[in-house]
Formats: structure tokens, C-alpha cells, sequence
């Protein structure tokens, strides 16, 4: 025995069912059966056993009865005892301890027999299922978490690369986004985004020109939904554009305009990132909106022209 054993057994007071507490000093009377060659050393340890158990709480009784039940098995039979076979398809019905659950077996004992007479109901359940017991969460469980947070960024703007999307040439596979000027740099934590993502805020900048001209908008439809608006109401701008007709009552007049100077062909020239996302909450989406087209500046240096009427 280790001189740093403590001898910290489950209390016998914790909230555990029952067999819980009685295999401890079973299967701890087999472990040191198997361990101990010498028979004297075997009943000292069954000894210390029996008295560091009873020091947690536990039932002299109880405790006794369990150390005579494992102590009938030889040495020789535990070493070398058969691996279990497991039962296949056996149905378990899982749910968290409680002390009044204990009569779960019986409760599920007395339907089965109302199960039987159906032979539908035979196929599926032959058995009386299992009842096994899980842990409900203690304070510690609830306080800490022991799977370590993945420190590489999930987020970023992506293509969706479906056979057919015609709006993923458009996009800018990235994780950052900056401002016009590139004086500060902005990370994608939202996503990954793509062109079948909702309540999203994208950035549509211009390819041809060096100061780029971003314009943010949002959408709460598919993002590829709201881009094949984008896409419609630039090509009729255009038409009316070059054949000299009034433009009047198409929305985004200043976004429009601008793919229609010289050097410039209209979508292909758009380059898309989408930055953000607050999904299922509308307000907040249209907030954050106004956010970035403030903190980008894009009314001043960019193709915004209205602010966004929050709800």
C-alpha cells in the first residue's frame, strides 16, 4: 500500500444509489484477491479494508457481507476468469439518479407485461429494459469544464461551393477584415459564414478602385437571397443608366452609380466579405449594422448613403 493513500472511498452518505456503495467493498476485496499471493497479507488488507470503509460511514454489516461474498472465489479463477460476452441489442432506459427512482424496475416490469401480448411490441421490446443511472451535474461540473476550447478561430467568411452558386466568385474566403484606409484590422469571429448563411452584415467593396468604396448591408434572408436582389436592381440600373433614362426608384442610388463610372463592369467588379452575424435577432442584426457602417466610416468613404432605420 501507498504511504499517500488516503483511503478516500465514496461517503456513504453522498447520493448514489444503493449498489453503488455495495460494489465498492466487493470489487475492492477481488482487486486485492488478485494483487495478494500471500494469504496472510490478503486477510490484512481485507482487514484495513473493512475498517477504512466503515470510517466513511459505511453499514458493518453491509460491509461484511460483501468481503465473505468475494473472498469465497480463488485467487486461481479471478486470474483467470473468461472475458465477459456482452449481450447484443440490449435496451437501456437512461435517466439521472434520484433517491425515489429506485422503483423505476419494478414500474417498467409492470408495463412490459402490458407490452407482451402485441407482437409488434415483442419485436421491440423482448426485455425488461435496463435502468441505468446517470449523474445529475454537481457544482463542480457546473463551475468547470474539462474539454479545452479549440484556441484555432472557426469564424470567417466562406464559400459555400455549391455545383451551381454563382455568388461564390464574388466572395473573399478570409478571417479579417479592415478599414478602407487599413489603418485598424478586424477579426471574423461570427460563422463560418457563406452564401447560405442568415442575419448576416456583409462588406461589398469594389475591386477596381484602390480606395475600394465598402459598402455594408444586412440581410435576415439567405445571404445569397439578398445578393441576387443586389444583382437585379445593378442591372437595371445600368440599362436605364446607358440608355439615358431616369434611375428614379431604384434603391442604394450611390452604391449603383459608382459600378457604372468608367473602368468598371458592374458585378464582376464587387468583392464580398461577410463580417458579422446575429442570428435570429433582428434588432440587434440592424444595430450592429449601424455599427460597423460607423466604425468603417462608410458614409464618408464608402457607397452608404441612408442610416439604418432600427426597429
Amino acid at each position: 500500500m501507498k504511504k499517500t493513500d488516503t483511503h478516500q472511498y465514496l461517503e456513504s452518505s453522498s447520493c448514489h444509489p444503493y449498489h453503488c456503495k455495495k460494489g465498492i467493498p466487493y470489487s475492492q476485496t477481488l482487486r486485492i484477491n488478485r494483487i495478494c499471493s500471500n494469504t496472510k497479507d490478503f486477510d490484512i488488507r481485507c482487514n484495513d479494508l473493512e475498517y477504512w470503509l466503515k470510517k466513511r460511514g459505511y453499514n458493518e454489516k453491509m460491509v461484511r457481507g460483501e468481503v465473505l461474498r468475494a473472498r469465497a472465489f480463488s485467487r486461481y479463477d479471478l486470474l483467470n476468469k473468461p472475458p465477459r460476452v456482452k449481450k447484443d441489442n440490449l435496451l437501456t432506459f437512461n435517466i439521472s439518479y434520484y433517491p425515489q427512482f429506485r422503483k423505476v424496475k419494478d414500474i417498467l416490469k409492470e408495463i412490459h407485461i402490458l407490452l407482451t401480448p402485441n407482437e409488434e411490441h415483442k419485436k421491440v421490446f423482448p426485455d425488461v429494459p435496463l435502468v441505468g443511472f446517470k449523474n445529475n451535474k454537481s457544482l463542480k461540473g457546473l463551475l468547470v469544464n474539462s474539454c479545452l476550447k479549440n484556441l484555432e478561430r472557426e469564424g470567417g467568411s466562406q464559400k459555400c461551393n455549391g455545383r451551381i452558386c454563382e455568388i461564390c466568385n464574388l466572395i473573399q474566403e478570409t478571417s479579417t477584415f479592415s478599414k478602407n484606409d487599413e489603418s485598424e484590422k478586424f477579426d471574423i469571429v461570427k460563422g463560418p459564414l457563406n452564401c447560405n448563411s442568415k442575419y448576416v452584415i456583409y462588406q461589398i467593396e469594389c475591386g477596381v478602385c484602390h480606395s475600394h468604396f465598402p459598402y455594408i448591408g444586412s440581410t435576415k434572408t439567405s445571404f445569397r437571397m439578398s445578393l441576387n436582389n443586389y444583382k437585379s436592381a445593378q442591372r437595371k440600373y445600368r440599362k436605364k443608366f446607358f440608355n439615358n433614362e431616369s434611375v428614379k426608384g431604384i434603391q442604394q442610388h450611390k452604391f449603383h452609380s459608382h459600378y457604372c463610372n468608367d473602368k468598371h463592369s458592374g458585378i464582376d467588379d464587387w468583392k464580398i466579405t461577410l463580417i458579422d452575424q446575429f442570428e435570429g435577432d433582428l434588432i440587434k442584426l440592424r444595430q450592429r449594422e449601424s455599427f460597423w457602417q460607423h466604425r468603417l466610416d462608410t458614409f464618408k468613404h464608402g457607397l452608404n448613403e441612408k442610416e439604418v432605420p432600427v426597429l
